[in-house]
């Protein structure tokens, strides 16, 4: 691999590794450290401690040039395309191991991949910015080779007339998009809302960047769209702002590595392909039923009932409410305890029954009858409810009792059989609460599939309307990226927008982040003992954005076995009484040692000396949540302590001051 990398370096390219066997995963910012210096390769190749040659494959920075990226796998016609463009294999040419071509030729530099900008199927253009493998490299399916060993041509008109200048920020404003209008608004408006965080270094920026492009992609735009909305609405919010060549791999990654289908918050994407012919001339009148079309016919609001809550603000008969989490996140635990307070008519987390006790019925595809009745048990123990009154009022279902899957195919169609039976259970009058979960054993079908999940949510939420019950659907999160907090996003739950689109009601589940942890003065190792649960979605509410948290609990039965239940935590009355502790024992320091002002790392120190718990943290995460303890005055009864800076020595200076 040495002896290839310095080859095709002595024929001017600029070359760099990639990970043994891979062709997307560079070992280097290839944007900035491709190179063809013969020592820098070979310090590369070359494994300081055997001596020998890494296997490592060989990237090539195809900036500055332009080279055609022929696919013909899973019969892409790109061969077929490239020759109908008039274009031939008279250039340098490199045979990748799926049988398609890397066409290089001299042109300007252009902004890559442009698969969708009319060269057509199997056609892509890597050029600034972006990489091809070169030959000698090796993967699962073969090897790069040299198919045509000629000099470069330049790049064939066909192909030069449908390039495009790189981005840059200087004309990222006037960037041509391929994108609708709406597509681009929507991504506008989401890149200035709270939703898309700028990236700041050393507090996961990596991971908001590619969270952010994500979102792009799942609102319907293209990889240069989303780069040129990146630079002109989001980048030069970021600190440090993304160079543009690093913001393009950014993209890049998330374009190629996202889950689900790209569009998929994109209404163009959702009524694609619908022909919906015009109406018919009015040729003649049609007559009219004047007591629908009447005029004036809004109703009395005397007239109009409350709305049919269950629980206010968290469960509605005749609706949908989505529960979303990551597995063990507590989902099935916590729909066990809204059932039990609901046994009993008494609120939970805040929700408070709108009319009294109702009585609730469970399917928990993953957990069979004995481990539900553990989990339902340990609840009443933990909250002093009396376990026979509140059985009484539940029925639990699982998996190994009754098959509750509600369509049957691919496509799917309703399963009359089970959803009349549901529902014949659920029409009692005293029944209030239906809890179905996991969402994705209830179907056959695709979860990104737009139109097929529409299809089953539809189903649910007829179920609800029919038998006048609230619907609890507990449902997956898409898989996390980094460590930033996704509580709140209803973009968290995974698969078709159609999910949430289709429930009036969708709240999130997760563990706290570590800036959370440092918020609360939480052992970040002991996080998963703690879940915050977020409304991400109200139709008939407002979402109050304030999250609710719960505390994970063991308590152990008769028969030995350990059981976790959640029962609500007030972190915020946890952390006052953190910052109390920790001021009484900075301020009972500084009054020892006769002084009302001391440095951070003073006020740190003494904290050590006279907290053992405080003793236990680093240093560094200590001092970090001795500041946020103590960013505003906190009261003691040895006086008020407050961080303040001074100007010293030409710089501010943060200290703890006791008044």
């Amino acid at each position: 691999m040495l002896d290839a990398a310095l080859a095709w370096a002595a024929r001017g390219f600029r070359v760099f590794p990639l990970a043994e066997g891979t062709k997307d995963q560079p070992l280097c910012a290839f944007t900035k450290e491709a190179s063809t210096d013969e020592a820098m390769i070979r310090a590369w190749w070359n494994d300081p401690a055997t001596g020998q040659s890494r296997a490592y494959n060989i990237g090539v920075l195809t900036t500055d040039m332009v080279v055609v990226d022929i696919d013909v796998r899973d019969g892409r016609p790109g061969i077929a395309n490239f020759l109908q463009l008039g274009c031939g294999f008279d250039t340098l040419t490199v045979r990748t191991p799926s049988g398609g071509m890397h066409c290089y030729y001299m042109g300007p530099d252009s902004a890559g991949r442009q698969g969708k900008y009319g060269l057509g199927a199997g056609l892509d253009i890597r050029s600034h910015g972006n990489y091809v493998v070169a030959p000698g490299s090796v993967t699962a399916e073969g090897s790069y080779s040299v198919e045509m060993d000629v000099p470069l041509s330049y790049v064939p008109a066909a192909v030069a007339v449908r390039l495009k200048a790189p981005l840059t920020r200087d004309n990222a404003a006037s960037f041509e998009l391929d994108e609708t209008p709406g597509a681009v608004a929507r991504a506008a408006a989401f890149l200035a809302s709270d939703q898309a965080p700028p990236a700041v270094e050393g507090q996961g920026g990596d991971d908001c960047t590619y969270r952010t492009a994500c979102r792009l992609r799942d609102l319907g735009l293209t990889e240069q769209g989303a780069m040129a909305l990146l630079l002109t609405h989001w980048n030069e919010r970021c600190d440090p702002p993304w160079e543009p060549d690093e913001l393009q791999a950014k993209v890049e990654n998330a374009y190629n590595y996202a889950t689900g289908h790209a569009g998929s918050m994109s209404p163009e994407t959702h009524f694609a392909g619908l022909d919906i012919p015009p109406p018919p001339l009015l040729t003649a009148p049609v007559e009219l039923d004047r007591g629908i079309f009447a005029f004036g016919n809004a109703l009395d609001i005397a007239d109009v009932p409350a709305r049919p809550w269950l629980m206010t603000r968290l469960l509605m008969r005749g609706h949908v409410t989505v529960l979303g989490g990551a597995g063990a996140a507590g989902k099935s635990v916590t729909s066990l305890a809204i059932a039990a307070h609901l046994a009993l008519g008494l609120p939970f987390l805040g929700f408070h029954p709108r009319d009294g006790a109702s009585k609730s019925i469970i399917y928990d595809e993953e957990d069979d009858l004995q481990e539900q009745t553990r989990r339902l048990y340990a609840i009443c123990q933990h909250f002093r409810f009396d376990y026979d009154t509140v059985r009484k009022q539940i029925v639990l279902l699982s998996r190994s009792q009754i098959d509750l899957r509600i369509t049957e195919g691919d496509p799917p169609v309703i399963a009359e059989t089970t959803v009349r039976a549901l529902a014949t259970a659920a029409v009692a009058p005293d029944v209030g609460l239906v809890v179905l979960g996991p969402l994705v054993a209830l179907h056959n079908s695709s979860e990104d599939d737009n139109v097929k999940m529409a299809f089953v949510l539809g189903i649910v939420r007829e179920l609800a309307v029919a038998a006048n019950v609230a619907i609890l659907l507990l449902h997956h999160v898409s898989k996390p990226s980094g460590a930033h907090s996704r509580a709140g996003d209803a973009g968290t739950l995974r698969g078709a927008g159609a999910i949430v689109n289709s429930a009036r009601f969708a709240f999130t589940m997760f563990t706290p982040t570590k800036e959370e942890c440092d918020q609360f003065g939480v052992k970040y190792e002991e996080r998963y003992r703690f879940v915050r649960f977020d409304d991400a979605k109200m139709n008939h509410a407002l979402q109050d954005g304030k999250p609710n948290w719960l505390k994970k609990h063991s308590l152990k039965l008769q028969n030995g076995d350990e059981v976790g239940v959640l029962a609500p935590y007030d972190m915020e009355v946890a952390t006052s009484t953190v910052q109390t502790s920790w001021a009484t024992t900075i301020a009972g320091e500084m009054r020892g040692k006769h002084t009302a002002s001391v440095t951070m790392s003073e006020a740190v120190n003494m904290l050590r000396a006279g907290d053992a718990l405080a003793a236990a943290l680093p240093i560094k995460t200590l001092n970090t949540r001795v500041m946020t303890a103590l960013s505003s005055p906190v009261a003691t009864a040895l006086g008020t302590l407050s961080i303040v800076a001074d100007y010293v020595g030409g710089k501010f200076e943060k200290k703890v001051v006791l008044q």
